[in-house]
């Protein structure tokens, strides 16, 4: 076995991995019922800093990633690298010990173009493959997670009234987005960003759908969807992600978030959405515990900093 650099004469081997890959996954999904089209790979090889494990002209494994980018996971100053669910995959059969071998030739370019941060989507059943990066030093960051949208029964009983909001209305959420954006710069998560401005939120949200739900009048809980996921498996049966979420705290518990999770969810199926998706921090408890309620994690990504001293 050799480790190579990662070049457009293994895409198409390449490609059948990966696919032969999502094949195998989908039996831990059973939620997803149609076939896949596999994203492009052009953005994952044509920078040079992929690697692939062969012998002869037989493809074993590969490693690959999008091109570097700046302030990784709101790090400031830290560039990273982020392996998508289709920048990896090995032959059936093949010891995942070959990752080691993958990830050290990657690593190596990758942290010699000051690159400090590295990420990698994993398949959530795929354990031994997780065991290599955690001996590796990476920890889980994110999760995927999806459902059939099917009808959700809350469990308790709830006075508030819920409605989708429209055009400029989606302003009405502001203060509660804003108390997101604080949650998430607080402990044990710490991503830290300001406050959004009305024109800002205006600006980036008109193309999202929201809902809200009201006690007395007032909002008390949100919920944001929109088109885009996180992964080429969100690519089959259109599937609409949530993509923010906050009940203030008092209200947490309450069941309020389910009925308006139910409520969004029956209106979205009105409109021809078979699948929902979420993604979260998994270093994010609230989340990560109120999701797993209603949707089935289906990936890890997984995060490593360099010592800023390497370089």
């Amino acid at each position: 076995m050799r480790i190579v650099d990662f070049s457009e004469h293994w895409v198409p081997q390449a490609k059948l991995l990966v696919e032969e890959g999502y094949q195998r996954s989908r039996e831990e999904m059973p939620w997803l019922s149609q076939e896949i089209a596999l994203p492009d790979f052009t953005s994952i090889v044509t920078h040079g800093l992929g690697v692939a494990a062969i012998e002869g002209e037989d493809l074993l494994a590969f490693l690959s990633c999008y091109r570097p980018f700046p302030d990784a996971f709101h790090t400031t100053g830290v560039k990273g690298v982020f392996c998508p669910l289709h920048g990896h995959a090995a032959k059936q059969g093949i010891d995942y010990k070959v990752y080691e071998k993958l990830y050290q030739a990657a690593a190596e370019k990758w942290v010699a173009q000051g690159v400090l941060s590295h990420a990698i989507c994993l398949y959530k059943h795929e354990r031994d493959l997780q065991e290599v990066f955690f001996m590796n030093g990476f920890g889980v960051r994110c999760m995927d997670l999806a459902r059939e949208n099917n009808v959700i029964l809350p469990q308790k009983p709830c006075q508030a009234t819920f409605r989708k909001l429209e055009g400029h209305a989606i302003v009405e959420v502001l203060p509660m987005n804003n108390r997101l954006i604080e949650h998430l710069g607080n402990s044990p998560v710490f991503m830290k960003f300001p406050p959004m401005t009305e024109q800002e939120f205006l600006s980036k949200n008109q193309a999202y759908q929201f809902y809200v739900a009201e006690l007395e009048g007032k909002a008390v809980a949100y919920l944001r969807f929109g088109p885009e996921g996180e992964n080429f498996v969100a690519n089959g049966n259109p599937m609409i992600h949530c993509i923010g979420a906050f009940a203030l705290p008092e209200h947490r518990g309450s069941g309020i978030m389910d009925h308006l999770l139910a409520f969004a969810s029956e209106d979205l199926r009105a409109q021809g959405y078979p699948l929902m998706g979420v993604d979260c921090e998994s270093l994010n408890p609230n989340a990560r515990f109120y999701w797993q309620k209603h949707f089935t994690a289906y990936t890890y990504s997984v995060v490593r900093r360099i010592d800023d001293k390497i370089i």
